[in-house]
């Protein structure tokens, strides 16, 4: 199934028509933002358009069609196949994952019990459709500096968000997986706690993560850490997204069982990741060797430089 098929099942029948034109763009679009009585914004190569009410891209906001509140519930009654309970344990999160990867996020009012634990999302109005987008060949420049002597080591995608940090883990994990006739395959373990890695849908991954994968989703990093070690001997471990104090302290446990680390981080530069909490000892103590920093310029996602951490305390 092509992407464009993938967006447009997204919607119920009734509104196929309106996101046809917009559906062919479907490689390129990054994300659909749905505002109950809000104009519908479309994010495509890193620009924002509007739709009007005929589905053609604008960039005149007065000339956008405004969502309903009643068109949003279509929509996730669709996307939960008009079954919302069956789909509550993902609404906590506030995201459901289609066909192909995408993920909806969801915001609106949350019910929570008496100890603050999140329930479910009681009225969902508002909705982030992100398109996933996988680029074979993205770690192609950088793979080789993930190694040291044959020998891989811990490394640290960062840049700030939107900048391709999980698109580039993904394609190191393919990679990686598979081997080729200059360095061995290894096992990987895909700590998926978003599903935006492997972009899963009924527990399949939609993404190609190489033939030596596991993924564990839906799960705290540190508890999909700790059942990935135990459960799949994974040589490499791959997670998205670290800076709690658990993740951290389940990276140190993973590093001496002999797993090595592939992470992402949100900074938006190193000096900006220095001074997030846990993460200087942890460079310090060794915990990563290899950083790599990624940032957009002229609307694409780029290697803006490679660093060892040792070069950092020379």
């Amino acid at each position: 199934m092509d992407k464009a098929q993938e967006f447009l099942n997204i919607f119920p029948d009734k509104m196929k028509e309106f996101w046809t034109t917009i559906s062919k763009e479907a490689d390129y679009i990054e994300e659909v933002r749905i505002r109950v009585n809000n104009p519908i914004s479309v994010s495509i190569k890193g620009q924002e358009y509007f739709l009007n009410p005929k589905g053609y891209v604008t960039q005149n906001i007065k000339e956008a069609r405004l969502i309903t509140a009643q068109e949003i519930d279509q929509i996730l009654n669709h996307i939960c196949k008009c079954s919302v309970y069956a789909f509550e344990d993902e609404l906590k999160e506030g995201y459901i994952t289609v066909q192909g990867g995408h993920r909806v996020g969801l915001a609106g009012e949350v019910v929570v019990d008496a100890s603050g634990r999140i329930i479910t999302i009681k009225y969902v109005t508002f909705m982030n459709i992100r398109i996933s987008h996988e680029i074979l060949g993205v770690a192609d420049g950088v793979i080789d500096f993930l190694f040291e002597n044959g020998q891989i080591k811990n490394s640290l995608i960062i840049s700030p968000p939107g900048c391709g940090k999980t698109t580039m883990l993904r394609d190191m994990v393919r990679q990686l997986s598979k081997g080729n006739y200059r360095r061995k395959a290894y096992k990987v373990g895909v700590v998926d706690e978003r599903n935006e890695i492997a972009g899963g849908y009924k527990g399949m991954p939609q993404n190609d993560l190489g033939p030596r994968t596991d993924v564990l989703s839906c799960l705290s990093k540190k508890q999909a850490m700790l059942m990935l070690i135990r459960s799949m001997s994974p040589e490499i471990l791959a997670l998205d997204e670290i800076g709690e104090k658990e993740d951290i302290e389940a990276v140190q446990y993973a590093i001496k069982c002999g797993v090595t680390i592939l992470a992402t981080i949100h900074a938006g530069s190193i000096d900006e990741l220095l001074r997030k909490p846990y993460m200087s000892d942890l460079l310090c103590q060794g915990g990563f060797e290899r950083l790599i920093f990624m940032q957009k310029e002229d609307g694409k996602c780029v290697v803006k430089q490679t660093l060892p951490v040792g070069e950092l305390y020379a």
